[in-house]
């Protein structure tokens, strides 16, 4: 089965984030805060981390979660897209949804979804 990346979701000239410029991540913060995200266990008895842990796009680390961040547009990151989608349309090619294979682990607008899209927006450590 062949990788194919969902297209960005574009935001439009009216989006709050047109105009805002990318940031840099802050490593301490992930380490404090969105890490231990990735290591909470789902209602399948896996975490984020446990099965990602092999993949070389992002293996839940901070060394490779820039391959699955968008700072300049934090919504658009796969890294709330993807907790955020369902399993329902795994492996259906031509799909105009989202899938993830592990299903949704949290909701939009939950506090671990809050706490991500913070860091991606430029939260950081004191």
């Amino acid at each position: 089965k062949s990788f194919h990346m969902p297209p960005p979701r574009r935001p439009g000239p009216s989006s709050a984030y047109a105009k805002k410029v990318a940031v840099k991540l802050d490593e301490g913060y992930f380490h404090a805060y969105v890490e231990p995200i990735l290591h909470v266990k789902g209602p399948d008895g896996y975490a984020c981390a446990d099965c990602h842990s092999t993949h070389t796009l992002f293996n839940a680390t901070f060394s490779t979660v820039m391959n699955v961040v968008d700072t300049s547009n934090p919504e658009n990151s796969l890294l709330l897209r993807k907790p955020t989608s369902t399993a329902e349309t795994e492996g259906v090619e031509g799909s105009a949804t989202l899938a993830h294979g592990g299903g949704r682990r949290f909701m939009t607008g939950s506090p671990e979804y809050e706490t991500i899209r913070k860091w991606l927006e430029g939260a950081a450590l004191p």
